[in-house]
């Protein structure tokens, strides 16, 4: 039966005490989950790969996650690098030209490799869930991710006597058809409904 005395609390098995450092690291991973709500984007897109001879059209299924802030808050881009333990931060150049009035120059933190995007970025949102509508984009982000990392992690093809086949994974006409889907899902889900 639970004591009701608050001077003495029911012991419980599952009461974990945290150290400070935990605390602070599940602060900055419930605040980080905010600020992507509103500043992060979740990619996906199709890039021409020339090296790439198992696919007829060269096309490949990529992902990335990142942030783009103004670059006189890159202090914070690089806390979220340094906590997330992947990506890199640099200028942002394509966005900024000094001959538009009004506009500043940004900084960009960005994850592009898919293991990190799979090992890192997805159990970070898992853990720390979103809550506005960029849910539904990581929903159907991680969908894609899932995809590109099974795909990454299939073995080389190989024929015999030419060696590994190449440097990339064969993409089938299905993962080709299944990746489209989940990015047009992903471009679906973004537009503006009340």
């Amino acid at each position: 039966m639970a004591s009701s005395d608050p001077t003495n609390p029911p012991v419980d098995s599952q009461i974990t005490t945290f150290t400070q450092a935990e605390l602070e690291r599940f602060r900055f991973g419930s605040w980080l989950s905010g600020f992507t709500d509103g500043e992060g984007c979740f990619i996906l897109y199709f890039q021409k790969m020339k090296q790439n001879k198992s696919n007829n059209n060269n096309m490949v299924g990529a992902a990335r996650f990142c942030i783009a802030l103004r670059r006189d808050d890159t202090d914070i881009l690089l806390k979220i690098y340094m906590y997330l333990g992947c990506g890199f931060v640099r200028d942002n150049k394509r966005l900024y030209s000094p001959y538009i009035k009004g506009e500043n120059p940004q900084t960009k933190f960005q994850v592009d490799s898919i293991v990190e995007l799979h090992n890192n970025i997805v159990p970070h949102f898992d853990e720390f869930p979103l809550e506005a509508k960029k849910k539904r984009d990581f929903d159907t982000w991680k969908i894609g991710v899932d995809l590109l990392f099974e795909i990454a992690s299939r073995k080389f093809p190989q024929k015999p006597g030419i060696g590994s086949g190449g440097r990339l994974p064969k993409w089938t006409t299905d993962d080709l058809s299944k990746f489209e889907h989940i990015m047009n899902c992903l471009k679906e889900g973004r537009k503006y409904s009340i």
